[in-house]
């Protein structure tokens, strides 16, 4: 068992390297072409790309259900060293998916197109434009349905190699893209939304043909099994309901803001979501590698590792994600002045409230991994899915009553802390033996007080060191993140767990 723990967390580490050099090279690249489409587009056609692709992402929901549904039986599977159940998995969800991605055409070129020409405010003159962005989304997100099993095939079988790879891949044509908007005559919104829809279609082909070539159990073949289908149908259904709350609330919350503040202030959220997104990486890019170990642990039937290791996902997602949202929620203004030409009014606020949601979400992401490696989620979905729905009438109240742009986000906040208590009962619900008591004292205590020892003198360092210019941002963003680091070191971790952290860098050194 000991040589078996030491052979998951050495596999842990490597994918997680891998997805890190993946999520750099993206995320550099990201920061520079957001920048220059800002520039390139304008305010008002950012703000256009953005509703209009919260509408497709509203009807891609789907897409993230079936993924996660798919990768969990698979990995399922994996656990019990079923080679031909994998393949049966595997086929059976991309024939699902096909009919999906064709219902959800229909749906989105009906019902969506509809919603854009009533409801949604685009400037005059942009009308024919915002609708070809809208059919190149549709087709993106057929396409990225289909991707899905192969993407989760690839996490499954954990080669983040592979990933790491296409993905850096994908940030290079999306670079490329940013050239050609500078350079081509073409309508400016037209000519982005095509050239990503082709950057769809690039990454999926590569997806299809690595797995073809490496993983023989994702052969298609048709397959007809009542009971597997209607396993994967109730987890995928369940799991689809949870994920349309999740979109839609996000949407739904990008909607209400156009309507009540119209595209300047989708434009400003947009920036804040792709800051979010950028810092959001280091935490997700971890939980990948442990997510496929949650699964194997929990079919395997190794509890005590099971439990520890979604207590240490826990604490170290979440200390991942604080180390660089603290600097830049403290900076905000300096940040975005030092990445934007021009920075959108209510960006900065609208950044540092998203930065602490990612946060929460953080933490208690690892807890809704075990719920789903249970597979019994109905009662939880419904419970968490109430929840967040509930965001949506609080903050269109809240807009009518005159709050600010703000508000949907900190209502989406205090949700997701309710949330977080949820997921706690669900787990010890399912899971009689699960240590909640310790789970709190090795995870959340630990949380709490390298958040609150931090602060002050995070605050003060920033103050101490703030600026105009590069040189100062900069200056302040790495004393932050360097004290913070020290902090968790020496106060969110255990002796044994410094002992390894040191050993390993030993190790790399």
């Amino acid at each position: 068992m000991t040589s078996t723990t030491s052979a998951n967390n050495k596999r842990i580490a490597k994918n997680t390297l891998m997805l890190y050099l993946r999520m750099l090279v993206m995320m550099g690249l990201s920061l520079f072409t957001s920048r220059v489409v800002l520039q390139t587009l304008g305010i008002d056609d950012f703000g256009i790309y953005n509703v209009i692709g919260g509408v497709i992402l509203f009807f891609s929901f789907i897409n993230s259900a079936l993924m996660g549904s798919t990768q969990r039986f698979l990995n399922y599977e994996m656990g019990r060293g079923n080679d031909e159940g994998v393949e049966r998995v595997f086929s059976m969800s991309l024939t699902t998916q096909a009919v999906i991605a064709l219902v959800i055409v229909v749906l989105a070129e009906s019902v969506g197109l509809w919603f854009v020409y009533h409801y949604l405010q685009i400037p005059a003159g942009r009308l024919e434009a915002a609708l070809w962005v809208f059919h190149c989304s549709v087709a993106g997100m057929a396409v990225g349905i289909l991707q899905a099993p192969y993407y989760a095939a690839i996490i499954a079988y954990e080669r983040m190699s592979a990933f790491a790879y296409i993905s850096i891949v994908e940030a290079v044509l999306k670079l490329a893209i940013v050239y050609l908007l500078l350079v081509s005559p073409m309508d400016k919104l037209k000519l982005y939304a095509l050239l990503m829809l082709c950057v769809i279609v690039v990454v999926t082909l590569s997806y299809v043909i690595y797995c073809r070539r490496h993983f023989p159990t994702t052969r298609y073949r048709f397959v007809r099994d009542g009971a597997l289908f209607r396993r994967m149908f109730g987890f995928s259904g369940w799991s689809l309901f949870g994920s349309a709350a999740t979109i839609g609330v996000t949407q739904g919350l990008n909607v209400l803001q156009n309507i009540f503040f119209g595209v300047a202030v989708n434009a400003a959220m947009g920036v804040a979501m792709q800051v979010n997104a950028a810092v959001t990486n280091f935490s997700t890019n971890f939980q990948t590698a442990f997510k496929p170990q949650i699964v194997k642990s929990y079919a395997a039937g190794q509890a005590d590792y099971l439990m520890s290791l979604v207590a240490r996902a826990s604490k170290i997602s979440y200390f991942l994600m604080f180390a660089l949202s603290l600097p830049i929620i403290l900076c905000s203004h300096e940040v975005l002045a030092l990445w934007l030409a021009k920075v959108p009014d209510h960006a900065a606020q609208l950044v540092c409230l998203m930065l602490v949601y990612s946060m929460v979400e953080a933490f208690s992401a690892p807890l809704w991994m075990l719920v789903q490696a249970v597979g019994t989620i109905r009662s939880y979905q419904l419970a968490v899915s109430f929840v967040f729905f509930l965001v949506l009438p609080v903050s269109y109240a809240a807009l009518r009553l005159g709050a600010p742009p703000e508000a949907v986000v900190l209502t989406q906040l205090i949700m997701d802390v309710i949330v977080v208590c949820v997921r706690l009962y669900f787990v010890k619900h399912l899971i009689p033996a699960f240590p909640l008591r310790g789970y709190l004292q090795r995870a959340l205590w630990p949380a709490a007080l390298v958040t609150a020892v931090s602060v002050v003198p995070a605050w003060g360092l920033s103050e101490a060191l703030r600026g105009d210019g590069v040189v100062a941002t900069l200056s302040a963003l790495a004393g932050i993140v360097v004290l913070v680091c020290l902090l968790t070191f020496a106060l969110g971790f255990t002796g044994s767990e410094r002992s390894q952290i040191l050993a390993m860098v030993r190790r790399r050194a």
